[in-house]
């Protein structure tokens, strides 16, 4: 009986991974998703180099474009406390060669397959001029 309790409640647990990994998608499993936990690990864990290593340079963020050295320099007003926040519950959406993250009102995250990897590619503020 403690078994099968045991066994059902396993099975509940997964059900999100395996529907968020279907939402993911075309990609093939892990790919996208793989991705996108090292990167919600980097951002939350503050590691700036890591996050700028899964980036494509320059960075179009508002009227500007940053260099690497410049997000690194920015890290932490780019991502601040709130969109950090909001970048660990979001949910990745495919939107035609991108995948997007929106982070409520404070930010939009866009997501390319570059050369067989993919890289976070813009931030684009909501209403704000530029966007993708």
């Amino acid at each position: 009986m403690q078994r099968v309790v045991l066994a059902t409640l396993v099975l509940i647990a997964m059900t999100p991974i395996a529907i968020s990994a279907q939402t993911i998608g075309e990609h093939g499993p892990g790919d996208f998703a793989s991705f996108w936990a090292r990167f919600k690990t980097a951002v939350a864990a503050g590691d700036k180099k890591a996050v700028a290593s899964m980036m494509k340079f320059p960075l179009p963020y508002e009227s500007d474009e940053l260099s690497e050295r410049e997000f690194i320099k920015d890290f932490n007003d780019i991502l601040d406390s709130r969109v950090k926040r909001r970048l660990q519950r979001a949910i990745p959406v495919k939107d035609g060669k991108y995948y997007k993250v929106t982070c409520g009102p404070y930010a939009i995250f866009w997501f390319e397959k570059i050369g067989g990897e993919f890289k976070f590619v813009e931030i684009s503020i909501p209403g704000f001029e530029g966007e993708v």
